[in-house]
């Protein structure tokens, strides 16, 4: 089934030749989901040739799709022929497709059934609304646990998504479902309108959840879904501007606030001990990037970390003073330049030190290129 479409797509391959090789994956198609994406691909290297046989494939497809129930290999391969087929026939299936969005919108949505989906809205523009109102009525159902309210109801705030959380932490099944859910609210450009209702609701509740991987894709749709809102605040009038801003700003902040929250968690001790050991790599580059890291951390907890500041300061001088070795002074001059540079305030006490041990280095000719 791998072989068949690949000959397909020579030039060399005539009509008869490729009419076989879809009927063969065809026939095996019936019984065995493992033709659907060779059909797609035989699709996409030649539409014109297998125009003819749109109606019977689709409907086929429809039926098979109908009897699986959850989600699997089958559907996965059911789903990258549609793909396939909507790229290559673009709107010429638009009364197909439209056909079949219902049914698609019955599943359980899926990496590769929101790769179908989004395929639909690029290819068939007409369709895109139809995609965009299944797939944020089975993303609001996932992420609240409440169906979606029609769209001329006034915006409430749902509650909190508390059990769902907790059934992420102990389901892993249930944590890639919400994880997608939450990838897939940045990815579709839904409009303005549609994302208001849980735009908010996502950077209050999944930016501050406890598992990662939900932080992560939150953080990551947050940052796509607030681009629209962005584009537009210079072109509304006056009196919309002021609501459009606490918009971005609550989003905004509440990005901002998960990135301080988990900024100050890398200053406990125990972190904080791993990275002082770095301070003694045998790579010059990881000790220079680990004090970069340290003036950062120093801000959040000084009394930890200022103190090792310090004694790395004092070791610095000593290595550029005694180690008599070109290129361990040129690396210890850069790290005391990077400390300066971070923390000005912290170097001023050091500066008669710091001369001492410079200037009679800068004497010395053979080493005035290196520092």
């Amino acid at each position: 089934m791998q072989l068949l479409p690949r000959i397909c797509a020579f030039r060399e391959s005539d009509r008869t030749f490729q009419t076989l090789a879809y009927d063969t994956a065809f026939h095996v198609l019936q019984k065995i989901s493992i033709g659907a994406p060779a059909l797609g691909m035989m699709v996409l290297y030649n539409p014109d040739v297998h125009s003819n046989r749109i109606e019977a494939t689709i409907n086929f497809i429809s039926a098979e799709t109908k009897k699986v129930t959850t989600s699997s290999d089958a559907l996965d391969s059911f789903f990258t022929f549609l793909f396939l087929f909507v790229d290559s026939y673009h709107e010429k299936v638009t009364a197909q497709i439209k056909a079949i969005i219902p049914q698609l919108m019955d599943i359980p949505l899926s990496r590769s059934l929101a790769n179908v989906l989004k395929m639909i809205m690029m290819r068939i523009p007409k369709l895109r609304l139809n995609v965009q109102d299944g797939v944020r009525a089975s993303v609001y159902h996932t992420l609240t646990g409440l169906p979606i309210p029609p769209k001329s109801e006034p915006t409430g705030r749902p509650p909190s998504p508390k059990l769902i959380l907790q059934r992420a932490i102990e389901e892993p099944k249930e944590l890639q479902r919400i994880v997608l859910a939450v990838d897939v609210l940045g990815e579709f450009y839904f409009s303005r309108k549609a994302l208001q209702r849980i735009m908010q609701y996502v950077a209050d509740y999944y930016l501050t959840a406890d598992n990662v991987e939900i932080r992560l894709a939150a953080v990551s749709s947050c940052c796509e879904m607030v681009v629209p809102f962005v584009g537009v605040y210079k072109k509304v009038t006056t009196d919309k501007r002021n609501s459009l801003l606490q918009t971005i700003y609550g989003v905004l902040r509440a990005v901002c606030s998960v990135i301080l929250l988990r900024a100050n968690a890398s200053a406990i001790p125990e972190t904080l001990e791993v990275q002082f050991m770095a301070l003694h790599d045998e790579k010059l580059e990881m000790q220079q990037a680990c004090v970069t890291l340290l003036g950062r951390l120093a801000e959040l907890n000084p009394a930890l970390v200022l103190p090792r500041r310090r004694l790395m300061l004092l070791e610095t001088l000593s290595q550029m003073m005694q180690s008599g070795q070109a290129r361990l002074e040129q690396h210890s001059a850069k790290m005391i330049a990077q400390l300066a540079k971070q923390s000005p305030k912290f170097m001023r006490p050091y500066v008669g030190s710091l001369m001492v041990a410079l200037i009679p280095k800068m004497r010395n000719d053979q080493k005035v290129g290196l520092l």
